[in-house]
């Protein structure tokens, strides 16, 4: 077995080579490790960083072979023989092109992944997709660029123009290489002062883009003949521009197929509401009309409700499926059950019982408890089932492709019913997943010779197994297991004490002093290691801030 190898800290690539360089050129650049032997592994505990700044930068971003070759960047790593490990970078991994006047400098047989890649003999090069890669955010940022593109973009989180970008993109924002085909949760982000403009493929290889969501505070214009379909929502920023054709996909309410066993829960077939002016005071700040005429909590504005509730950190903000706002009519103090009929796709990688359902209300998140026996539902709780009503295996994960049914009560004048009317039900509701992010209560501890100092992990999913470590226990030495340790300062020096729960890694920096008093500082964190990879390596402008350990 190979010794695990490891980054700590984050990683940097910038291409900044001056006007006249000339060389054979980068084909293939990885933000994160070159995983190659059947045994090896590494992991990255950082966040992973591209920069390509310039137009010169974009004359040596390019095969060797310009003709029958491809030139691939990816945020995430590459690995060879052991394919078994997963999520080798615990940060964001962000691709960024800067200030480049001409983006069509780009050849169109480049290939961007937010993700990393792997070995496969049946792919273009040699070169499959190895799309766990990145176990945070990834980004694919277009700043101060102008120009058309052409370049094929893979398993990006987030597609973002900024620094008032021009952008004309003739191929798919983003794609992802699977039977599904359409399974995309990609937000696309067109900052105040950018545009973005999506044309048709000249070679028609790619159809229309299929993403999440969109939230446009600058100029997005989508050409006759092409469709933007978002499986969730399209938030508007004020002065924005929108044009072309833009398709919502929406959920649709259903005559629930369940019969509680609670004669007080009585089914309903749902109503969405079209107009804004229908809505209490306070509701319609928390809303935005679709291009569909559904109204729905859009994920800008979710990721804000939540910032400022109890629930903030324990809700993934950035995938989610909104539920229209409906109202229904229920005798008075009973119990409304609605349904939705709807396709899962984002949610493809997580079990159902991760899935959660966030009813949204002025200065408030409530949770929905998943219910997996749906005849059992009371207010308050929510079940998915098959089209039929039939009851889910909660450890199974939704198919992709497949409608399922997303029912939930709401008792009336309870506190998940907006409209105080008796008889009436009125709900703006949100489907997200349980959020569990490892965190430490401190990013740093500065000790004193014999001082200890508690430190606390939280964030880990239910279940998990801490494993505590320290690069130097002569300095910093660990005592206790479970959520909570002892941190005891032996001698002067520098040691890192790291917490993993199985998928992911945290550290904390310890610096002890022969005399005097020690503290601490920093918060929560959930930063991890970082290595880079750069093939075909040319002696262009490189910096890396970071550190490996063996």
């Amino acid at each position: 077995m190979r010794p695990l190898s490891v980054v700590s800290g984050d990683t940097k690539i910038l291409i900044e080579p001056s006007a006249n360089y000339t060389g054979r050129g980068v084909c293939r650049i990885f933000g994160g490790s070159n995983i190659r032997g059947a045994g090896a592994t590494a992991e990255v505990l950082g966040s992973t960083n591209i920069i390509i700044s310039g137009d010169a930068a974009l004359d040596v971003i390019k095969p060797q072979n310009t003709e029958n070759d491809w030139t691939h960047i990816s945020a995430g790593s590459f690995r060879k023989s052991n394919k078994a490990i997963s999520n080798d970078v615990k940060g964001d991994g962000n691709i960024t092109f800067k200030n480049i006047k001409d983006i069509s400098k780009l050849m169109n047989n480049t290939a961007l992944s937010g993700q990393g890649r792997e070995r496969d003999e049946n792919m273009p090069g040699n070169l499959g997709f190895y799309n766990n890669s990145v176990a945070g955010t990834s980004r694919l940022i277009y700043d101060n660029v102008k120009g058309i593109t052409g370049a094929r973009s893979f398993h990006f989180d987030e597609i973002i123009f900024k620094g008032e970008s021009s952008v004309t993109f003739n191929r798919s924002l983003s794609q992802l290489m699977d039977a599904a085909g359409d399974k995309e949760t990609v937000k696309l982000i067109v900052e105040k002062g950018s545009t973005l403009r999506i044309v048709k493929d000249p070679t028609g290889d790619t159809g229309d883009p299929i993403l999440g969501n969109a939230k446009i505070d600058g100029t997005l214009i989508i050409e006759d003949g092409m469709t933007l379909i978002l499986n969730n929502s399209l938030e508007k920023g004020e002065g924005a521009t929108v044009e072309g054709n833009i398709v919502v996909r929406k959920v649709n309410p259903e005559e629930p197929p369940i019969k509680p066993d609670d004669v007080n829960v009585i089914p309903v077939k749902p109503e969405t509401v079209k107009s804004v002016d229908d809505l209490p005071a306070g509701v319609p700040a928390l809303v935005e009309k679709q291009p569909n005429g559904d109204i729905v909590v859009t994920s800008a504005k979710f990721a804000a409700a939540v910032a400022s509730s109890d629930v903030n950190g324990t809700v993934d903000t950035t995938l989610i499926k909104s539920i229209p706002v409906f109202k229904a009519v229920v005798s008075a103090d009973k119990t409304a059950l609605a349904s939705f009929r709807g396709r899962l796709d984002e949610f493809s990688s997580h079990k159902f019982k991760d899935i959660v359902l966030c009813k949204v209300i002025p200065g408030k998140v409530l949770k929905f408890a998943f219910q997996s026996l749906p005849k059992k539902i009371e207010s308050g709780e929510f079940a998915i089932t098959t089209a039929d009503g039939t009851e889910v295996e909660a450890n199974a994960s939704p198919k992709a492709g497949v409608e399922y049914l997303i029912s939930f009560a709401v008792a009336d004048n309870s506190e998940y019913d907006l409209d105080k009317t008796k008889g009436k039900i009125l709900d703006p509701a949100v489907l997200s997943v349980n959020q569990y992010r490892l965190t430490l209560s401190a990013t740093e501890l500065l000790l004193a010779e014999g001082q200890s100092k508690t430190l606390t992990a939280s964030g880990f999913a239910p279940g998990a197994t801490l494993k505590w470590e320290s690069s130097n226990d002569k300095v910093a030495a660990i005592k206790g297991f479970g959520a909570e340790i002892t941190v005891k300062a032996r001698s002067a020096g520098k040691a890192n004490i790291t917490v993993k729960d199985g998928s992911a890694a945290v550290t904390c920096r310890v610096t002890v002093t022969k005399g005097g008093s020690g503290g601490s500082s920093g918060g929560g964190c959930n930063s991890g290691l970082a290595a880079v990879v750069l093939a075909a390596f040319i002696p262009l402008f490189f910096r890396r801030k970071s550190k490996a350990v063996h």
